[in-house]
C-alpha cells in the first residue's frame, strides 16, 4: 500500500501543474514500522517549481557521475534505468556510485521514486558498466 500512496503523490506532482500549492491527506495511514497512524497530512505540493531534469548517458563505464546536487528543497526524485538497457543501472544519495557498493540496483525497466517531506536532499550519483549507458532521473 506504501508504493501505491508513493506512487500516487508522485501523479499529482506530474499532473497537476495548475495549482500553486495542493495540501492534502491520505486517511488512515500505516507506517512503515506497521502502525497505523490514522489521517496525515503527507507535504503541500509547490506546482510551481518546475520539474529538473538531468537525464542523460554514463560518461565512463564503472566510473561514478554526479546527476544532481544536494537540494535542501526537492521533494520528489525519480530515476530510471529505461527498457532495453544494456544492464543495471547504480543509483546512490550523497556519495558516489558503485557496482559493489551500498547504491541501490535498478534492472532494466527498474524505477526509484521518492516523494515527501521525507525525501533524500543530498547528491544523487549513478553509474554503469556500460559507457553510454541512457538513464532518466528527474526532481522537483
Amino acid at each position: 500500500m506504501f508504493r501505491h500512496l508513493l506512487a500516487l503523490a508522485a501523479l499529482v506532482c506530474a499532473t497537476a501543474a495548475q495549482a500553486q500549492t495542493v495540501p492534502y491527506t491520505f486517511p488512515n495511514v500505516v507506517n512503515p514500522d506497521g502502525v497505523q497512524r490514522g489521517s496525515q497530512p503527507v507535504f503541500p505540493l509547490n506546482l510551481t517549481t518546475p520539474i529538473a531534469d538531468g537525464s542523460g548517458t554514463v560518461t565512463t563505464a564503472g566510473t561514478s557521475q554526479q546527476v544532481f546536487a544536494a537540494n535542501n528543497a526537492r521533494l520528489l526524485l525519480i530515476c530510471q534505468n529505461p527498457i532495453g538497457a544494456p544492464g543495471p543501472l547504480y543509483v546512490n544519495l550523497g556519495a558516489a556510485a558503485s557496482a559493489t557498493g551500498s547504491s541501490i540496483e535498478l534492472a532494466a525497466g527498474g524505477t526509484m521514486t521518492l516523494v515527501g517531506v521525507g525525501t533524500p536532499t543530498s547528491s544523487v550519483t549513478v553509474t554503469s558498466g556500460t559507457a553510454g549507458h541512457r538513464f532518466v532521473c528527474k526532481q522537483r
